[in-house]
């Protein structure tokens, strides 16, 4: 059997026993290629307002008028080899709709364009969060935005774009939060442009439009391992790869074929993972501004690669044998 179970610890809150599958993918931006995309960033984004910009396919056109303007709004993706635009994915209703990974790097580009040369215009950059849609059921206790690619600061929210010449370009440059949300992008055009725009934003680790995709299942309950009651912040919290899950089974069901345990010494499950993935532990943490942007506990619940089994009722002279079993 191929291991599942990289370390054994002891979380001091739960008691619990984590395991990990091993895993070449990574989104945390450890590798290399996510150094690359942050010297980029470094490079290019000495502040979040620029005024070039290379021409890109439109995405978004809202319908012109005698009074106004054209307003625009793109997403733009920096990769190792440039940046190109996101093309949104049309839901059955008609509407635009992105996807991407927490942490993924991006920027919005706001445009006006006319033909009135001396024309201004000015928008506001709205941002709604709602975390809830992702499996966190939680308030925030703080105004929820995207974070500055370099410093990792929350960005004000929202932000107020100054008046400009029409067909000079606004770009917002920044990074995803490191938990998965939806995000309802609103863009308000004044002056010139007269528009509101919106943009639906799918934040999650299972997004569908990459090459390594990442889907994510609801484990359920077998008879020889138990489940520990979710938290009423994390109702939905037993998501997992297959491959974790599969392997996860295995693992159960020798370890009950040998001692066959009962009561309280049957393996329990704590947490999993979330149903969109992401940043499991968003909520309770005490430093300042650390509970949305990043944490301390729990940061391994990502892609569905890790469980935590209870060990406080394990017998220990079982210890050993459930490592060797992992």
């Amino acid at each position: 059997m191929k291991s599942v179970c990289m370390y054994i610890v002891t979380i001091m809150l739960f008691a619990s026993t984590a395991f990990s599958a091993e895993s070449a993918v990574d989104f945390d931006g450890k590798n290399k290629e996510g150094k690359d995309i942050i010297n980029h960033l470094n490079e290019t984004t000495d502040n979040l307002i620029t005024s070039s910009f290379s021409e890109v396919k439109e995405i978004i056109t809202p319908s012109e008028n005698d009074t106004s303007g054209i307003a625009t709004i793109r997403l733009i993706e920096i990769t190792e080899s440039g940046e190109k635009v996101v093309e949104p994915i049309i839901t059955a209703d008609g509407k635009k709709r992105y996807e991407y990974r927490p942490n993924a790097h991006r920027y919005w580009e706001l445009k006006c364009e006319s033909k009135k040369n001396r024309a201004y215009w000015n928008a506001s950059l709205d941002f709604y969060f709602n975390p809830r849609k992702a499996g966190h059921k939680h308030t925030p206790w703080e105004t929820l935005s995207y974070l500055h690619p370099r410093t990792g600061e929350l960005l004000p929210n929202p932000i107020e774009i100054e008046s400009r010449p029409v067909n000079t370009p606004y770009h917002l440059y920044y990074k995803a939060p490191c938990f998965s949300t939806f995000v309802l992008v609103k863009a308000e055009f004044y002056g010139a442009c007269q528009d509101i725009i919106t943009a639906d934003v799918d934040i999650k680790v299972t997004v569908e439009n990459v090459t390594n995709i990442i889907k994510l299942e609801e484990l359920t309950k077998e008879p020889y391992f138990a489940f520990k009651k979710s938290p009423s912040f994390h109702p939905s919290n037993h998501f997992a790869t297959k491959d974790t899950i599969d392997k996860w089974k295995n693992i159960a069901w020798e370890y009950y074929e040998i001692y066959h345990p009962s009561g309280n010494e049957i393996l329990t499950i704590t947490d999993i993972g979330l149903p969109w993935g992401g940043r499991y532990y968003v909520y309770g943490e005490n430093v300042a501004g650390s509970c949305w942007t990043e944490g301390r506990n729990h940061t391994h619940h990502r892609y569905g690669r890790q469980i935590d089994v209870r060990s406080k009722y394990m017998p220990k002279e079982n210890y050993e044998c459930f490592k060797e079993i992992c």
